[in-house]
């Protein structure tokens, strides 16, 4: 299991540093 949430960790942070500053804002409502 916990492989798993690193590897969905890992994703978010990849969709932020492509996407940037309103990719974080849609994580963090979610």
């Amino acid at each position: 299991m916990l492989v798993m949430v690193v590897i969905v960790l890992t994703m978010f942070l990849m969709e932020i540093m492509i996407l940037g500053g309103p990719q974080l804002e849609k994580v963090m409502y979610i």
